[in-house]
């Protein structure tokens, strides 16, 4: 409605502008056309000048986000009015199909044409939608998802849309470094890569001042939307800290290795000059050797030539050489005995360089069982020891618990699985890329409780084989537990059944009360079906607490709780309660009665009454004359009800206590952490008076008071001075737990929280451990022993209580150190271990653990040069063989004499080179003489488009002229237009 008012409008003054020029005789047409486009065009401006103002906007800058986590795309109208009753639809301008995102329309949502990969991932806050917010929310976010978003909003009279760019970020694994070995001067080789990140990263070297150090080789590979990057470096020499770091716009992980160890590197150029001894010394015998091989063959020669000459001739044994060697047949063997030594000894040398190697190789499994949960996926570890390829060997997976049946079978590069077991189909895979470092590693998807057992690992090569077993242990993970409420028993206990399925194997099922004290179960049952494992047990509870029912099984455990309060166990002893207190005052009543009936009567009696004086000389020996209540025993009585009823009102007051955890609390320096203590059965202390104070301490310290509804902690210590606080709601309800914010190390002890009314006081004692987390372990490289063991030292600083520091290898086996040192300061415990590793290509961990908390890192130490000693013998072995067989090769071409033969060859493969090098000579002139026409040719073409150019730059300012001069003409126009207007 609005655009047609807008072109009437237009036409109007287009009509009027006619009118003017062509009729001037005809002013009333003119004034009347003028009149409706100005009626026209206020008309407009009222339905429009509300509906301009408003304004969809969106973020100028792009949003980031990190994939599976959510994120809110902003979205809002300006200024803030309801978009509840409007469309709000959110797509991707972006894509090329299927563009939408989220729709909400007529109150509700309407996502039946949404993208596939968007369905249950996107949502809007309705109540957001009446402050003018139409912000999605985009839960999981993939990679996928990075991409242009329009927020598009219309209403009855008015749209507009804004767009939000989102940028998705993959953080990858922190980087490892490899010590790569040394080159022949005796520097350094070091590895860094990192694996899985989105966008590509950063990569770069950094010495311990922060002086950026450029990577000699880079390598990124993306492997489908993920990015690994690979850098290497070389060490001249100790430079203390080298720190490898990826960094993404908003993350970054860092890695470090020290290499402080001078003899580190004098060692290694040490160990080059003595191989260079050693290999000299090798090439003379290895020389001498062919020599002797060289005369050996011109000997055979002559003797060969020399035999056209023989006769037969005998011997007698009495005059003949006394040296004379005589073969089995009476011919003379002059060099038999020389000839056999030489052959055995060279074969002896090739067969022990070729095969020294291939008796060391092994195949390692993990000695512990392989844990899987059912339905995720399992790496079944396999590994050739130390690492080769295995892509061009057999590598066979089968379970020899069930008659070696085929799990998975790599051969001849390519996967042959005819033969495999049905349910394993589709379900086992090998890493391509890992068989090149020697990992045969089978990873199995979707495990089921039926893929628990024993798998054999079998490689084969052309000259060994071995194999190893991986024991796998399924566990399936039941669902959460299950409380039920089962009602009161006679005595006021309330019955609880705790149960939960789906178990593999069976679990273990405990009652825990609020202090985490076992509570024993009634009833225990068990059953077993297809799915797994069922359990339910049965409690009993007496009193209010909070009673958690925790099912565990090895590495897992679900738990839930149920809240007894203390008015569930009240409610039943209110009726009781006050029947007694009805028939005690029935009591009460009838006793006053009786007594009010006595007195009556004592009254009614004194009017018969006479004075009597009794002599006590001549009255009965046992009369009393003392004076005779006629109510005493009554009163007596009366008495005792008013104790019992005392008794009864009081009783319960005696029951309340004080009650803290029976185990330690355990707290991480620098976090809050909260000291429990409650009063049993909840009663408000609003009104009561509590202090935590430490009696541990000689003198003890006040660490927070409560009286008088409020805090007062004049004289608390400095140190806890703005660090303690009282939940003031949470005291109605009787806790008084302390929240003791910034723990330090010396906040560790007891702590005494004591609560006093009127009539009663007690108290409980909470124990504080303080842990203190370090700075991650730092493992140095400090060279290598005369073995060719690579010394590691690994520290780590700021721990409280002493930490535990160990090795282990990349099978998960513990490394026993070699040196251990443990320091205490002001900031905690230091610990140092050193250790000497002999295998090659292995991962070694340094792992530092106490009681809750972990810290652990590593270095990967390469095969290449790791042992120098037995890399020498390697290389010395293969010089002296290649020496020896260029000798007897060199003894036959001297021989046959066909050196010069080969080189009249090359002579003349060479001439016909050069002719061919002549011919594409002759080619390139060529090919460059059409090059310069083509550009002469380019050249002239430009020449002429600068000239057209040049013409239609001077058409375009006629045309800007005549345009300006029209727009002069119309301002005039307008002018006229604003004066009838002000007349009208």
């Amino acid at each position: 409605y609005i655009a047609n008012i807008r072109s009437v409008v237009v036409s109007c003054l287009a009509l009027t502008r006619f009118n003017w020029f062509s009729f001037n005789g005809n002013i009333c047409v003119s004034a009347d056309m003028k009149f409706i486009c100005l009626t026209l065009l206020l008309v407009s401006g009222i339905t429009d000048s509300r509906s301009e103002q408003y304004k969809v906007v969106g973020p100028a800058d792009p949003v980031f986000v990190v994939a599976g986590e959510d994120v809110n795309l902003p979205c809002s109208v300006k200024p803030n009015t309801s978009v509840v009753d409007m469309r709000v639809e959110w797509f991707r301008p972006d894509l090329k199909e299927a563009q939408l995102v989220h729709l909400y329309e007529d109150h509700e949502n309407r996502n039946t044409d949404q993208i596939q990969s968007y369905r249950g991932r996107t949502t809007l806050n309705h109540q957001e939608l009446l402050m003018g917010n139409a912000s999605v929310k985009l839960s999981s976010v993939q990679i996928s998802d990075e991409g242009r978003y329009k927020c598009f909003i219309q209403s009855k009279s008015w749209y507009d849309d804004a767009t939000v760019n989102v940028s998705v970020e993959v953080v990858g694994r922190p980087p490892v470094i490899t010590v790569d070995g040394f080159d022949y001067s005796g520097r350094l080789h070091l590895l860094c890569e990192s694996e899985g990140w989105y966008p590509k990263p950063d990569l770069e070297w950094l010495d311990s001042e922060g002086v950026r150090l450029s990577p000699e080789t880079t390598e990124t590979h993306r492997e489908t939307d993920r990015f690994n990057v690979k850098h290497t470096i070389t060490v001249h020499h100790s430079v203390g800290k080298i720190h490898c770091k990826v960094k993404l716009r908003h993350h970054m992980h860092e890695t470090q290795i020290i290499t402080t160890s001078k003899k580190m590197f004098i060692f290694w150029r040490n160990y080059w000059r003595t191989s260079v001894i050693m290999i000299s010394v090798a090439v003379v015998f290895s020389a001498s050797a062919g020599i002797l091989l060289a005369t050996f063959v011109t000997k055979t020669r002559v003797t060969t030539q020399l035999r056209k000459y023989t006769m037969n001739a005998v011997l007698d044994a009495d005059t003949a050489h006394p040296h004379l060697i005589v073969s089995h047949y009476g011919k003379q063997r002059p060099c038999l005995s020389e000839m056999k030594f030489i052959i055995f000894l060279t074969l002896l040398i090739i067969s022990g360089a070729t095969d020294s190697r291939s008796e060391q190789y092994k195949v390692v499994g993990p000695a512990d069982p392989v844990f899987a949960v059912s339905g995720e996926d399992v790496i079944l570890p396999c590994s050739v020891k130390p690492n080769i390829s295995v892509v061009d060997m057999r590598v066979g997976w089968s379970r020899p618990d069930q008659n070696d049946s085929l799990v998975h079978l790599y051969e001849n590069h390519v996967d042959k699985n005819t033969d495999q077991i049905q349910f394993y189909r589709g379900r086992t895979k090998l890493i391509y890329q890992e068989l090149q470092r020697g990992n045969a590693s089978l990873k199995l998807s979707s495990v089921q409780i039926f893929d628990e057992g024993r798998y054999k690992c079998f490689i084969e090569s052309k000259s060994w084989n071995d194999d190893t077993t991986v024991n796998v242990k399924v566990e399936a993970v039941g669902r959460p537990p299950v409380i039920t409420v089962d009602g009161f028993d006679y005595s006021g206990g309330l019955h609880l059944q705790c149960e939960s399925e789906g178990w593999y194997p069976e679990p273990d099922l405990e009652w825990l009360d609020n202090e985490g004290v076992s509570l024993g179960s009634e009833t225990t049952a068990t059953q077993r079906n297809t799915d797994g494992f069922s359990v339910k047990h049965t409690i009993t509870v007496r009193h209010s607490d909070k009673i958690h029912c925790r099912v565990k099984l090895r590495h897992h455990m679900l738990e839930t709780l149920i809240i007894t309060t203390s008015n569930m166990f009240i409610s039943w002893r209110i009726p009781v309660i006050l029947i007694s207190f009805f028939v005690v005052l029935s009591v009460i009543a009838g006793i006053l009665i009786v007594v009010l009936v006595h007195k009556y009567k004592a009254i009614h009696l004194r009017t018969y009454m006479v004075n009597v004086i009794l002599d006590a000389d001549t009255a009965h020996p046992l009369k009393d004359f003392s004076f005779q209540h006629p109510c005493s025993s009554e009163m007596k009585f009366i008495c005792l009800t008013l104790l019992v009823i005392s008794e009864i009102t009081y009783s319960r007051s005696e029951q309340y206590e004080v009650l803290g955890p029976a185990d330690p609390i355990f707290a991480v320096a620098g976090e809050d952490v909260i000291l429990p203590c409650s009063l049993k059965p909840s009663i408000s202390v609003v009104d009561m008076r509590v202090e935590w104070f430490r009696p541990d301490l000689k003198e003890a310290q006040l660490v927070h008071l409560y009286e008088e509804h409020e805090d007062r902690n004049t004289e608390q210590p400095e140190s806890y001075i703005g660090r303690t606080t009282l939940n003031h709601q949470e005291l109605q309800r009787g806790n008084a737990s302390l929240k003791l914010s910034s723990v330090q190390v010396t906040d560790e002890g007891r702590y005494k929280c004591f609560i006093q009314s009127k009539s009663w006081t007690n108290d409980a004692t909470v124990n504080v451990r303080v842990e203190a987390i370090g700075t991650p372990p730092v493992i140095t490289v400090d060279g290598f022993d005369d073995s060719g063991g690579l010394h590691l030292q690994c520290e780590s600083e700021g721990w409280n209580p002493e930490p535990v520091l160990e090795w282990l290898s990349s099978e998960g086996v513990s490394l026993s150190s070699e040196t251990t040192e443990t320091q205490r300061n002001t900031d905690g415990f230091s610990v140092k271990h050193t250790t000497t590793v002999y295998e090659r290509d292995s991962m070694i961990h340094c792992r530092v653990k106490m009681k809750h908390h972990m810290l652990e890192t590593m270095i990967i130490s390469s095969n290449k040069r790791f042992n120098p000693l037995r890399t020498s013998i390697i290389l010395i072995s293969a010089v002296v063989v290649l020496i020896v067989i260029a000798g007897i090769l060199i003894a036959a071409f001297v021989h046959k004499n066909k050196e010069l033969y080969q080189l009249n060859n090359e002579n003349e493969m060479i001439e016909k080179e050069d002719g061919q090098l002549q011919k594409v000579k002759i080619k390139l002139q060529n090919d460059c003489q059409t090059l310069q026409n083509e550009i002469s040719r380019i050249q002239q073409e430009s020449e002429e488009y600068t000239k057209r150019m040049q013409q239609e730059h001077e058409h375009l300012e006629k045309e800007k002229s005549i345009i300006k001069q029209e727009h002069e003409q119309l301002e005039k126009e307008k002018s006229i237009i604003k004066k009838e207007r002000d007349q009208l």
